[in-house]
């Protein structure tokens, strides 16, 4: 049937017009409901206005909810478990950002675009962007919102990111994670696995198992190792992957032994039974309480930062540094049984680095998230004696050997009054340098006897004795 509008008489072909129309304007008005709804529901999930990341980028969608979990770099690399930041409160520099990059395998020149980062200079790299397309690119936000950019130089130059400094590429390199338990509470059959991406296969594997008390041990060469029973103490699973063009890749992964295991049960010979006897419920209640606080607080301010030491000027974070050393072990245990590995874990590892007055990152990149600060510090401790013994027994002058003595910390403190009290004086410089600024510890007074000062102390002094011992074969 033919249905042109000349047949129709003038009224119908007016009624046909108008519900035409009509009709329209109808699906019209869906598709902008559908639209506002889709929109309405993503600027929901924002949790800064919108006139915030507007300020930041001239280009921007919505792509994930704010988050704590993981920061920029992580999301770059691929890693949405663990806030990775490698440098310390200072933002690192175009170089140290190149330098830490090669390890993971990428390269300011090359081929196959991944990563950009990001700063107001050179010298100051503030933010990483994983790339998405030839011309669009996808970036967490600190704590807020993971969103995408249609353009991989998304930011204002005046804006707290700042402009496009470099682009890495991916090489051929392996990358490996391990899958499989964190806790063991029963004698049983046990299994881990290496996650292998990118390199050139076949891959050959090598799986160890430690503790700072426990010399490696061999555990297998396939890409999946079994264990059979129940380890004595908590155990760092490691595996080392080497591709067929000579590259290699590490991971490693804590292991936490519960009741059941030999260290529990076999009357407290395990290193985490010393260490255990360190740690207190109590603290780590308080502990929980503040470090929820500052996060209530950071999701309030969904701070843009992915360096977590911008995270730190906070009460809360004061709160818990002035608990002193009584809750260094706390820490340790608290971070590495944790099921996650973000920004929360990675304060309290900031926070048990300031008490202990360490600096485990040195000028290279000692740990890069939280869960690898405590194995850095599990070394530091167990290696501590002897490595005080050296400095003591060198031809250093007074000055070298001070300074050596002060970067390891407080945790050398019960050493160095051994050495005052065996008539070794010139170490007193170190131990004034260490109690500055610690609350925990009083200050010893001028004319103050060693013995006196000591005895005002005694509970500190035999904790931080304690804590050392404990990593003792």
């Amino acid at each position: 049937m033919n249905t042109d509008t000349k047949k129709f008489p003038k009224s119908s072909r007016l009624s046909f017009t108008k519900a035409t129309l009509q009709g329209t304007a109808v699906v019209l008005c869906f598709l902008s409901m559908i639209f506002l709804a889709g929109a309405s529901s993503s600027f929901a999930q924002l949790c800064k206005p919108a006139s915030d990341y507007d300020a930041v980028s001239w280009t921007w969608s919505y792509l994930g909810p704010c988050s704590t979990t993981y920061n920029c770099l992580s999301y770059a690399l691929g890693i949405t478990t663990s806030w990775t930041w490698p440098w310390g409160g200072s933002n690192p520099t175009g170089s140290q950002v190149t330098t830490y990059l090669r390890t993971k395998g990428y390269y300011s020149s090359g081929y196959n675009a991944k990563i950009i980062s990001y700063g107001p200079s050179t010298s100051s790299i503030t933010h990483f962007s994983k790339i998405t397309s030839t011309s669009t690119c996808a970036a967490k936000w600190g704590s807020a919102n993971l969103l995408g950019h249609g353009s991989w130089d998304p930011y204002y130059a005046t804006s707290v990111y700042g402009s496009k400094r470099s682009v890495y590429y991916r090489t051929r390199y392996p990358q490996v994670t391990i899958s499989g338990p964190t806790d063991m509470q029963y004698a049983g059959l046990y299994n881990w696995c290496a996650d292998v991406l990118y390199g050139t296969p076949p891959y050959t594997f090598e799986w160890y198992y430690s503790s700072p008390s426990i010399m490696p041990v061999y555990m297998g060469s396939d890409v999946c190792v079994d264990y059979a029973g129940i380890f004595a103490d908590d155990v760092y699973i490691d595996v080392m992957v080497t591709d067929a063009a000579g590259y290699s890749a590490y991971a490693s992964i804590y292991v936490n032994v519960g009741f059941g295991g030999g260290g529990g049960g076999g009357g407290g010979g395990g290193m985490e039974d010393r260490i255990s006897g360190l740690e207190s419920t109590f603290d780590k209640e308080f502990i929980s309480d503040q470090i929820s606080s500052l996060l209530d607080e950071v999701a309030a301010k969904s701070i843009d930062s992915a360096n977590p030491y911008d995270y730190t000027d906070s009460e809360y974070f004061r709160n818990i540094v002035q608990m002193g050393p009584r809750v260094i072990m706390t820490l340790r245990k608290m971070i590495l049984t944790s099921q996650e590995n973000g920004l929360k874990e990675y304060i309290l590892a900031i926070a048990s680095e300031k008490i202990a007055k360490i600096d485990l990152k040195g000028n290279t990149f000692g740990w890069e998230d939280a869960k690898g600060y405590c194995r850095k510090f599990d070394n530091h401790l167990k290696t501590l004696p002897a490595v005080a013994a050296d400095i003591l027994a060198s031809q250093q002058s007074t000055k070298s050997k001070n300074l050596a003595l002060i970067k390891l910390g407080i945790p050398v403190i019960p050493i160095l009054v051994d050495e005052i009290n065996c008539g070794n004086n010139e170490v007193g410089i170190a131990l004034s340098s260490l109690l500055t600024g610690t609350d925990s510890i009083q200050k010893r007074k001028p004319g103050e006897s060693l013995k006196d000062w000591t005895n005002k102390n005694i509970d500190v002094i035999m904790f931080l004795k304690d804590m050392t011992n404990a990593y003792k074969h």
